[in-house]
């Protein structure tokens, strides 16, 4: 398959393609091959995953690299940059944040053996780096209004996240009646509704409660490419993208995701969908899932649930209901 060659490097040959008749797919493949390394060797940076780093085909001839960057190490499982580091590097850096979700490992077992804790995670928890000591905290925020970022900053990072960006910066979105009495742009809706099990979990009266209040931005002239729907559950996902595609105004752009899906990404407007009514938030107690789905609005954040059944949580639902 040659859309697969040279580790993924992202070469294909299109199938239409007309080659010489000396020139063999095989053929094109090694010379692709010989031009990624030689492209290795002039380089000043290479880009490439954890997994491709261990091609060593493609990297033969390299001297030992001067610094490592591991990129979002803390959803990487901790053989990952091993095969990284095998190239020799005299240092490395990571760059992560163990508060939000880690890499995604669905066997049971290899999670309780820990296979779901990063090497970014361990080495701050092991004490191996400090601050001061190998440890810099990014302490300033630019994504959020403050008052989206007021809640997380506390409860996760010990209040060490600063705002570079103030309220008139992120001005409310038209079409939701924020308060008026103070400057925030985070809201909760309680709507309790009926939950719904099966392989998955949804509530059909929250999915109808949050269109109703997407149908209002949109109306109002938000655009739906600035608006992003969260849940933590496919079922709820499936019932809102059907709910949306069943809307009579325009919703190009608007993306419906699970909130893991949308971990490091963003929107002006954030619609939250929590689903559970039962008193047990299930998989949605885990703060690191909560972290994610507090954090990816700029404008505006609105979360609907059942304030009884967050209550229940006490570790983070029910500071946060309070709040």
């Amino acid at each position: 398959d040659p859309s697969r060659s040279a580790a993924g490097m992202g070469f294909a040959i299109a199938s239409s393609a007309v080659l010489p008749p000396d020139v063999t797919p095989a053929k094109l493949v090694a010379a692709q091959f010989n031009v990624m390394q030689r492209m290795a060797r002039h380089a000043d940076a290479i880009v490439m995953t954890c997994a491709s780093s261990g091609n060593r085909a493609l990297l033969r001839g390299l001297s030992t690299l001067p610094i490592l960057v591991l990129d979002e190490a803390a959803q990487c499982v901790e053989p990952g940059p091993l095969v990284s580091l095998c190239l020799g590097a005299e240092c490395m850096v990571a760059v992560g944040d163990e508060k939000q979700l880690p890499a995604t490992v669905l066997d049971r077992e290899a999670c309780q053996r820990g296979l779901g804790c990063s090497l970014f995670e361990r080495l701050i928890r092991d004490g191996v780096v400090d601050v001061d000591r190998g440890f810099v905290q990014l302490d300033e925020q630019r994504r959020m209004h403050p008052s989206i970022a007021a809640f997380p900053s506390k409860r996760f990072y010990g209040n060490a996240v600063r705002n570079g960006c103030d309220s008139s910066e992120r001005p409310r979105l038209p079409g939701f009646p924020w308060p008026s009495s103070f400057d925030c742009s985070v809201c909760f809706v309680d709507c309790a509704g009926v939950e719904e099990t099966g392989k998955s979990k949804s509530n059909s009266v929250e999915a109808e409660a949050l269109v109703s209040a997407l149908r209002s931005c949109l109306m109002a002239g938000t655009k739906a490419s600035d608006i992003a729907i969260i849940t933590g559950y496919s079922a709820q996902q499936s019932l809102l993208q059907r709910l949306v595609r069943q809307m009579d105004l325009p919703t190009e752009g608007l993306r419906v995701d699970t909130v893991d899906g949308f971990q490091g990404s963003e929107r002006e407007l954030v619609l939250v969908s929590t689903v559970r009514t039962n008193s047990e938030v299930g998989f949605m107690r885990d703060p690191r899932r909560v972290n994610v789905l507090l954090t990816r609005a700029r404008r505006g954040l609105i979360v609907f649930g059942d304030a009884l059944t967050l209550e229940s949580e006490s570790d983070v639902w029910k500071p946060w209901v309070d709040w």
